[in-house]
């Protein structure tokens, strides 16, 4: 950490939050770092980062995390809600998706064991 302790740069960012430098520095050509000096950032956007990590592992693209920090600039709640409802439908279908397919594979499984043992 740099300075007084409050000022990082990206290499000190990505250690300390544990993010690749690759999707920092993404994130710096998105706009949502900033930098306050010539090599630290603005603490807000550090801050941020939490949020932004979370919306990226729901499965937000870069487009859609603009789309929702622009909502959040402007005091749009119900934007953000609509945007978090969308993405949480996203999640439950690709969730359907995927218990489905565990089901074939059990049944998959079963179906090995059963011929393996004589059973079929």
């Amino acid at each position: 950490v740099k300075g007084d302790g409050n000022q990082m740069d990206l290499n000190d960012i990505a250690r300390a939050y544990s993010i690749p430098l690759q999707r920092l520095q993404n994130y710096e050509a998105a706009g949502f770092l900033r930098k306050q000096d010539e090599s630290t950032y603005k603490e807000a956007d550090i801050e941020q980062l939490g949020l932004l990590e979370v919306l990226v592992r729901a499965g937000f693209d870069m487009e859609e995390l603009k789309r929702y920090l622009a909502l959040s600039r402007r005091g749009a709640p119900e934007g953000k809600i609509q945007l978090l409802r969308d993405k949480r439908r996203e999640i439950l279908s690709n969730l359907h998706v995927n218990q489905t397919l565990l089901e074939h594979i059990d049944f998959l499984i079963w179906n090995a064991k059963m011929k393996n043992n004589g059973g079929g």
